[in-house]
């Protein structure tokens, strides 16, 4: 008894009895074995990627590296998520100090940190991430 049905055109197993047979969108859907199932969906293959074979059933195609845009995406989210932390960072060092502002009570020390920090923040704020992996980073003020 067949468990599982594959559609190519999906690229998809289908458990047998699912209404899902029952639609059109998977006329296309063909018995496969539970060798052949166990090997495409639970099974994996490093570098490979699952396909719809000529035949019409499942096989494994090599995963292509990576585009120069997608690397370029990829640098350029890395260095967004980067820029985030930073000013996360930058934030949490001046939280106290944003009280004592307001109250009055900052030491001269403290707001000059203060000012370090905050000019550090614009900085932070104006970097053009979409130059990554070539991102010019300002330097982080004296603790």
């Amino acid at each position: 008894m067949t468990s599982y049905y594959y559609s190519a055109k999906k690229n998809v197993f289908i458990a047998a009895g699912s209404t899902l047979l029952e639609t059109d969108a998977f006329t296309d859907a063909v018995p496969v074995s539970n060798k052949i199932f166990a090997e495409f969906f639970i099974g994996e293959n490093d570098g490979k990627r699952r396909v719809p074979g000529t035949d019409g059933l499942p096989s494994w195609e090599e995963i292509p590296p990576p585009t120069e845009d997608e690397l370029h995406a990829i640098a350029v989210q890395e260095a967004e998520n980067k820029k985030a932390q930073l000013l996360a960072e930058s934030a949490e060092a001046v939280r106290e100090w944003q009280t004592d502002l307001l109250l009055g009570i900052i030491s001269d020390q403290d707001k000059a940190r203060f000012i370090g920090w905050r000019s550090y923040a614009k900085k932070l704020k104006a970097v053009d991430t979409s130059t990554a992996p070539d991102v010019t980073w300002p330097d982080k003020p004296a603790v």
